[in-house]
């Protein structure tokens, strides 16, 4: 379907960028048009006309413009249903009732209707007569840093499948010349894993492989097995998770060194303590292991975090960045970090709840202009929160747990302890914790969800 984007940004201050990618999923953009002062936000001008938005400017002179602003929209939306009967698809960013006739208007001429806006700021009644409503909160949510496929899992699984194609048509010791036919049957990107070239790709495609054949065999496995229980939502035995592994990664004894069957490896690896059988009888990966599969982009990264957030807050205290990621950027060049590091940081900043966007919203996107409210100290408490919060959605903590947290989240500090009690007291004064038989259970956890969509009863969280 043909989609025609039109903003009320005085009325709901977007990143567009986000705006524009929930509207490719119901068809194909044709345009847009964003009405706004333009002068008041140049930090967004640019990004505007980079996704093929045209910038209406509706000047301000300290009386408010609304109703000049909603006749510019109305009037430009009956030109494109009469001029261009290619677009289908109206997407209003805005939550003024006042485009309720508007609306009912395209509809009546077999158009539908989006509305993307902030749920506080959205007329009930434009919400029920429009087609598709899509939160921006939510939007500013499900933000992604980068494609899943240029994690270390996506090379991973890259490697494992073209192994597979390999085996099955009896290729045992594969050439370069070999895997690279394969690549290009499949047709995969280099970039989407992060290669800048194909040849790059084969060349780490065909070691991974020859390192699995040459001794490496059992040790890649038992990762593949990690990483199966830890992203699988089923849950497993010995025995189940011998025949779901062989379905998806068949298993080689004559390449084990040990020349062990399926089911001795994963036994030996309960021995080893790379995997446990938890209180249900099925089995787990050990933590911190299985956080660090878990979460493999999001990590907390003791060794960089104060002294990344200590310049993060430089910059926001000084007004010298505009938004989040910029100033994530300037920092990792100054201190010299991965991209993966700063990609964290990024997504942790976003969800202290310390950011709020030009109208006041805390639902700030990375690109969008923010401003910081509160100290460094809050800064660096909201986002060691931040990465507990992501481990205790999963899973129940009790005190057994807690050094094992803190060797997470602060590494070698030997005060890793004392912090993670901080923490955890302060998310209890929040309410976002609370102890149930000894156990520490976060608010929003999934399970708690579960219960909640099994029984039909709000779960308390007193």
């Amino acid at each position: 379907m043909g989609i025609f984007i039109l903003v009320d940004y005085q009325n709901q201050p977007v990143d567009l960028e986000l705006v524009v990618n929930k509207a490719s999923e119901l068809g194909k953009v044709l345009g847009g048009k964003a009405y706004g002062h333009w002068v008041r936000y140049p930090a967004t001008v640019n990004r505007f006309h980079n996704l093929g938005i045209e910038l209406i400017e509706v000047p301000e002179d300290g009386f408010t413009h609304k109703n000049s602003n909603d006749i510019k929209i109305a009037v430009d939306a009956m030109e494109i249903l009469l001029t261009m009967p290619i677009v289908e698809i109206f997407m209003l960013v805005t939550g003024d009732s006042d485009f309720v006739p508007l609306v009912r208007k395209l509809k009546m001429y077999n158009k539908k209707v989006a509305i993307v806006s902030r749920r506080s700021y959205t007329s009930s009644i434009l919400m029920s007569v429009c087609d598709f409503y899509f939160p921006y909160e939510d939007l500013v949510k499900s933000e992604k840093l980068s494609d899943d496929k240029t994690s270390d899992v996506g090379r991973e699984n890259l490697v494992s499948e073209i192994a597979e194609i390999l085996k099955i048509n009896s290729i045992q010791k594969p050439t370069e010349e070999d895997i690279k036919r394969v690549l290009n049957g499949l047709a995969l990107e280099p970039k989407n894993y992060s290669f800048r070239t194909l040849d790059e790709m084969v060349k780490f495609v065909h070691k991974e492989i020859n390192d699995s054949s040459n001794g490496d065999y059992e040790e890649n496995y038992q990762r593949f097995v990690e990483r199966f229980i830890c992203f699988s939502q089923m849950k497993y035995t010995v025995e189940t998770l011998v025949e779901a592994c062989e379905k998806k990664m068949p298993w080689y004894p004559k390449h084990s060194k040990r020349k062990l069957s399926l089911k001795q490896l994963i036994e030996s690896m309960l021995k080893e303590g790379r995997l446990f059988i938890g209180k249900d009888g099925t089995l787990n990966v050990s933590a911190p292991r299985r956080w660090h599969i878990r979460f493999q982009d999001v990590q907390p990264y003791p060794e960089h975090r104060d002294s990344f957030l200590e310049e993060i807050y430089k910059l926001f205290n000084k007004s010298d960045v505009i938004g989040i990621l910029e100033a994530v950027k300037s920092v990792q060049l100054q201190l010299n970090v991965s991209k993966k590091v700063a990609n964290s940081f990024a997504y942790a900043l976003k969800f202290t709840g310390l950011f709020t966007s030009e109208d006041g919203s805390d639902y700030v996107s990375l690109n969008m202009p923010a401003r910081l409210n509160g100290s460094l100290e809050d800064l660096k408490r909201r986002v060691e929160a931040f990465y507990l919060k992501r481990i205790m959605r999963f899973e129940v903590l009790t005190q057994s747990d807690f050094p094992t947290v803190a060797q997470y989240l602060y590494g070698l500090d030997p005060n890793g302890s004392e912090k993670l009690k901080l923490i955890i007291d302060f998310l209890q004064s929040n309410g976002e914790i609370f102890v149930q038989n000894s156990e520490y259970i976060y608010k929003n956890a999934i399970f708690l969800k579960n219960v909640e969509s099994e029984t039909g009863e709000e779960v308390s969280d007193s």
